[in-house]
């Protein structure tokens, strides 16, 4: 742990480094890290928990051509799962490209100094046994961890509604996984599936997993806004990764049908003209990675970028998140059920009750709720995984 630390502490320099000498892009940071001073700098309704800055709002853009649908959910809707942006290496550029056409049109509204906070995962990650007790999951910032999502930045949300069920099978990013594909030293060893232990896409889709509900398949993730915050962490990491290996921008691994190096990305959901004209390959340069910069992660060498909520565990020399306080609603043990506003949830299921029975029915009713706005047998396209925490619940709504 401490050598993989170690490693991480050297990537975490360069990236400030490199973003000092960038200062005409954006400036990201992971969400517990804002100050004082930054939150008052959000927008009057993210501060509000409204609509928390992400475009649920009218269809300001699209001038009727979707009457139907808010500008929101017109962006999520491009995010289907496809294997033609997933399971190779059009994995990252694709995704940098659609995280920054979001971060346009949060720009067009509320001005060009409004970006994505990242979310490091690896600080909850650490808390073991007791990830489900995460302090992001407050109401301060992603809110409700079980059933709809009615607390927190992204409360009561207009359009399609977000469920999570968190814990559920995968799990989250450790600081050992990033260490491992940060070791590598070219983008094929980190965008085959069959090298388990360097597969950045495959940290990626467990962790989509672990908080299950809306989030757990590739035709409805982005319509919960943490999507955004999990894959600015993806971003940020890849540029840590980009930054340590020679000419990255060539780098691009061939060998993969479906992601050919200069097929243009496909936004085919994009109603907006015309589509982004960029290849996959293009993806890869350093022009897009420009517009993006990050601080560093938390870390006990930055103080956990002085957070009031993570604390350095000096023993593991790693910054871990605080849990939520005691009287709002977590996970009572590893099989707690998710509440949707039935008769069965996390509140009313003493601990270590739940009988198979009673967990399959609940998880069938928050399946339900998350398919209840898809035409019948649309493909979810469910993330990938190829391994579990044992800290996590070994079950998601979606098994049964």
């Amino acid at each position: 742990m401490h050598n993989a630390n170690r490693q991480l502490r050297k990537s975490y320099s360069k990236a400030k480094t490199r973003k000092q000498e960038n200062q005409n892009g954006m400036c990201d940071v992971e969400w517990r890290t804002f100050s004082a001073c930054q939150y008052k700098r959000l927008p009057q309704n993210i501060a509000n928990n409204k609509t928390a800055g992400k475009l649920r709002i009218e269809n300001f853009i699209s001038c009727g051509v979707r009457p139907d649908m808010n500008t929101y959910d017109i962006i999520a809707s491009i995010h289907t799962g496809s294997d033609r942006e997933h399971q190779g290496p059009a994995f990252f550029s694709w995704h940098r490209i659609y995280l920054l056409l979001y971060e346009a049109a949060l720009q067009a509204v509320f001005g060009r100094d409004v970006t994505v906070p990242y979310w490091d995962s690896s600080c909850d990650q650490a808390m073991g046994n007791r990830q489900n007790r995460t302090f992001i999951f407050s109401n301060k910032y992603f809110g409700t961890p079980f059933g709809y999502v009615t607390e927190g930045f992204f409360a009561n949300l207009p359009g399609k509604r977000i469920i999570r069920c968190i814990g559920a099978e995968g799990g989250l990013t450790s600081k050992n996984a990033i260490a491992a594909v940060l070791s590598r030293t070219s983008h094929s060893q980190i965008v085959q599936d069959g090298q388990r232990r360097y597969f950045f896409e495959g940290y990626h889709n467990i962790v989509h997993r672990w908080v299950d509900g809306t989030m757990a398949a590739g035709l409805t993730a982005a319509f919960d806004p943490m999507f955004w915050c999990h894959h600015a962490f993806v971003d940020y990491v890849w540029e840590l990764f980009r930054i340590r290996i020679r000419n990255a921008p060539a780098d691009y691994p061939l060998g993969f049908p479906l992601h050919p190096p200069e097929d243009l990305m496909n936004f085919r959901n994009y109603r907006y003209r015309p589509n982004p004209p960029i290849t996959n390959r293009e993806g890869y340069s350093s022009r897009y990675a420009h517009l993006r910069h990050y601080e560093p992660a938390p870390s006990c060498q930055n103080h956990c970028s002085n957070s009031p909520d993570l604390y350095c565990n000096r023993q593991k020399d790693i910054c871990i998140s605080l849990e939520r306080v005691p009287e709002e609603r977590y996970a009572k043990d590893r099989d707690a059920l998710c509440d949707i506003g039935t008769t069965l949830g996390v509140d009313n299921i003493p601990v270590g009750s739940a009988d198979s029975t009673t967990t399959m029915t609940a998880l069938q009713r928050v399946e339900q709720a998350v398919l209840q706005d898809f035409p019948a047998c649309t493909p979810l396209k469910l993330f990938k995984i190829n391994q579990i925490d044992p800290n996590a619940r070994g079950i998601s709504i979606f098994d049964v």
